[in-house]
Protein backbone atom coordinates (compact mmCIF):
# COMPACT_ATOMS: atom_id res chain seq x y z
CA UNK A 1 0.00 0.00 0.00
CA UNK A 2 1.17 3.61 -0.84
CA UNK A 3 0.54 6.27 1.88
CA UNK A 4 0.99 10.18 0.55
CA UNK A 5 2.20 12.24 3.18
CA UNK A 6 2.09 16.02 2.70
CA UNK A 7 3.80 18.71 4.46
CA UNK A 8 3.85 22.50 4.07
CA UNK A 9 5.87 24.55 5.59
CA UNK A 10 5.63 28.66 5.57
CA UNK A 11 7.87 31.16 6.62
CA UNK A 12 6.99 34.39 7.89
CA UNK A 13 7.85 36.09 4.69
CA UNK A 14 5.55 33.64 2.66
CA UNK A 15 2.28 34.55 4.80
CA UNK A 16 3.10 38.13 5.49
CA UNK A 17 0.48 40.65 4.27
CA UNK A 18 -3.48 40.78 4.55
CA UNK A 19 -5.98 38.77 5.26
CA UNK A 20 -10.12 39.17 4.85
CA UNK A 21 -12.48 36.62 6.91
CA UNK A 22 -15.19 34.12 4.58
CA UNK A 23 -17.82 33.14 7.34
CA UNK A 24 -21.02 34.48 7.62
CA UNK A 25 -21.71 33.35 11.51
CA UNK A 26 -19.19 34.04 14.67
CA UNK A 27 -16.60 31.41 15.50
CA UNK A 28 -15.49 30.86 18.88
CA UNK A 29 -12.75 33.20 20.04
CA UNK A 30 -12.88 33.88 16.28
CA UNK A 31 -14.11 36.83 14.04
CA UNK A 32 -17.48 37.55 14.35
CA UNK A 33 -19.89 37.49 11.15
CA UNK A 34 -18.82 40.88 9.99
CA UNK A 35 -15.79 41.50 7.88
CA UNK A 36 -12.49 41.07 10.07
CA UNK A 37 -9.44 41.37 8.91
CA UNK A 38 -6.06 39.99 9.86
CA UNK A 39 -2.89 42.14 9.12
CA UNK A 40 0.49 40.10 9.23
CA UNK A 41 3.95 41.12 9.66
CA UNK A 42 7.48 39.24 8.70
CA UNK A 43 8.73 40.39 12.54
CA UNK A 44 6.43 37.92 14.02
CA UNK A 45 3.34 40.30 14.98
CA UNK A 46 -0.23 40.55 13.63
CA UNK A 47 -3.02 43.29 13.94
CA UNK A 48 -6.55 42.10 14.00
CA UNK A 49 -10.06 43.60 14.32
CA UNK A 50 -10.89 40.40 16.89
CA UNK A 51 -7.71 39.96 18.47
CA UNK A 52 -6.13 42.86 18.95
CA UNK A 53 -2.33 43.26 18.08
CA UNK A 54 0.00 40.24 19.35
CA UNK A 55 2.78 38.17 18.12
CA UNK A 56 2.38 34.73 16.21
CA UNK A 57 4.61 31.57 16.17
CA UNK A 58 5.14 29.03 12.88
CA UNK A 59 5.58 25.26 13.16
CA UNK A 60 5.49 24.11 9.68
CA UNK A 61 1.77 24.40 8.30
CA UNK A 62 0.53 25.59 12.11
CA UNK A 63 0.48 29.06 13.15
CA UNK A 64 -0.59 29.85 16.84
CA UNK A 65 -1.41 33.73 17.65
CA UNK A 66 -0.80 35.13 21.10
CA UNK A 67 -3.23 38.50 22.31
CA UNK A 68 -3.97 39.86 25.37
CA UNK A 69 -7.81 40.58 26.35
CA UNK A 70 -9.14 41.71 29.20
CA UNK A 71 -8.84 38.96 31.35
CA UNK A 72 -5.10 38.37 30.40
CA UNK A 73 -3.24 36.52 27.75
CA UNK A 74 -5.02 34.39 25.00
CA UNK A 75 -3.82 32.00 22.32
CA UNK A 76 -5.11 30.63 18.90
CA UNK A 77 -3.89 27.81 17.52
CA UNK A 78 -4.84 26.86 13.65
CA UNK A 79 -3.40 25.34 10.58
CA UNK A 80 -2.08 27.19 7.00
CA UNK A 81 -2.78 25.61 3.89
CA UNK A 82 -2.57 26.38 0.08
CA UNK A 83 -4.81 24.21 -1.35
CA UNK A 84 -3.94 24.17 -4.98
CA UNK A 85 0.32 25.08 -6.08
CA UNK A 86 -0.33 29.41 -7.13
CA UNK A 87 -3.42 29.73 -4.93
CA UNK A 88 -4.11 31.76 -2.08
CA UNK A 89 -3.07 31.20 1.34
CA UNK A 90 -5.59 30.25 3.59
CA UNK A 91 -5.75 30.30 7.40
CA UNK A 92 -8.18 27.76 9.01
CA UNK A 93 -10.82 29.19 11.37
CA UNK A 94 -13.52 26.44 11.32
CA UNK A 95 -12.48 23.42 8.91
CA UNK A 96 -15.65 21.61 9.14
CA UNK A 97 -17.55 24.85 8.30
CA UNK A 98 -15.02 26.00 5.57
CA UNK A 99 -14.46 29.02 7.47
CA UNK A 100 -11.22 30.79 7.29
CA UNK A 101 -8.74 33.81 6.52
CA UNK A 102 -7.37 34.53 2.81
CA UNK A 103 -5.50 35.98 1.54
CA UNK A 104 -5.77 39.06 -0.54
CA UNK A 105 -2.84 41.28 -0.74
Amino acid sequence: MFWLYRANYFSSSSIEGLYINNNKAPVLEGPSAEVDTLKINSDFTFENNTWGKGTYRLAGDRITFSYKYEYGEASYSTTIDRPLFGQTIRIALNSDLEYYYEKIK
